[in-house]
């Protein structure tokens, strides 16, 4: 079986990314459907990023994720 934690995780950073870029809220269950994954998968796979500051999140009504790391000092290592 493969594992998908990787890919996974940096189309999470690169949809996290684009709707930053675009202005929009990018929340666990926005990401959650538009990968077709379980919220509680989404939410387990954003753990280890959200420890190494690649992903902030923002609780409360107008909370949401966003990037954590400036786009010239973030690397595929940070992801993986």
């Amino acid at each position: 079986m493969f594992d998908l934690r990787f890919p996974t995780s940096l189309q999470i950073v690169l949809s996290v990314a684009l709707a930053e870029r675009d202005g929009l809220r990018c929340t666990t269950q926005v990401l959650a459907a538009g990968l077709n994954i379980n919220p509680s998968v989404i939410r387990s796979l954003l753990k280890p990023l959200r420890e190494k500051l690649v992903i902030v999140e923002t609780t409360g009504k107008v909370g949401g994720l966003s990037l954590g790391l400036p786009h010239d000092k973030s690397s595929l290592w940070d992801i993986y």
